[in-house]
């Protein structure tokens, strides 16, 4: 896709499958993105699915409660049909804003795709605490008043993995900047599948990682 063609922000999920928790932000991606979806065709219809999962969000000063979908579909009536017609333009209009990218591990590969975005999201594993499940998030921009960069710690943690800094820095940061959301792993040698305490973990993580979702796109304009 021609760079001038491409959705804004892109969400980029990396990691090897193949090491248990490292594919973790894959399996992470799949499900948020569908509960992202979801909350579009609330968001457009007012009708809150049949079961759903409650994200909280701090939004400047207020909190709000969003309820979105677990893919578990919608309540029908008689109004079905206008509420599917606004459904459809909630889904094309996010899928105009942001792009999906499985970033798997090979990374000087994502060059060409992220260029001329205005905010790139990176999904990974990120081993800093030991506390299985953890997630983490940073903000990363350069500040136009004084041409720095700047580093933003969204949930109190001041540690960041020299790899992914490396990663951040290695281009031209986006007009937006780059957001690294790290889920702290439990098992990250050779082998397929989650490991147990993460699977048990995943629920919230998906919910956790949604929420900040949410609230980026909050700041993009959605």
């Amino acid at each position: 896709m021609p760079a001038s063609n491409r959705p804004p922000i892109a969400v980029v999920a990396l990691g090897d499958p193949k090491r248990h928790d490292d594919g973790l932000a894959l399996r992470v991606m799949g499900r948020v993105r569908t509960l992202i979806a979801e909350l579009g065709v609330y968001r457009a219809t007012g009708v809150p699915p049949r079961r759903g999962t409650h994200l909280k969000l701090e939004s400047g000063a207020r909190n709000r409660t969003l309820a979105a979908a677990a893919a578990r579909g919608w309540e029908r009536s008689g109004a079905r049909a206008g509420r599917d017609s606004l459904a459809v333009a909630a889904r094309n209009d996010l899928g105009s804003m942001i792009e999906w990218i499985e970033g798997g591990t090979e990374q000087q590969k994502l060059d060409p795709i992220l260029g001329g975005r205005t905010r790139v999201v990176l999904v990974d594993a990120v081993r800093l605490t030991g506390q299985a499940g953890l997630v983490h998030h940073w903000h990363l921009r350069c500040d136009p008043a004084s041409g720095m960069s700047t580093i933003g710690h969204h949930n109190g943690h001041f540690q960041v993995g020299m790899q992914h800094l490396a990663l951040w820095l290695e281009d031209e940061l986006p007009e937006r900047g780059t957001d690294l959301i790290g889920i702290e792993p439990h098992d990250l040698s050779e082998g397929e599948g989650l490991s147990r305490p993460i699977r048990a973990r995943l629920p919230m993580i998906c919910s956790q990682v949604a929420a900040v979702l949410l609230k980026i796109l909050e700041e993009e304009g959605w």
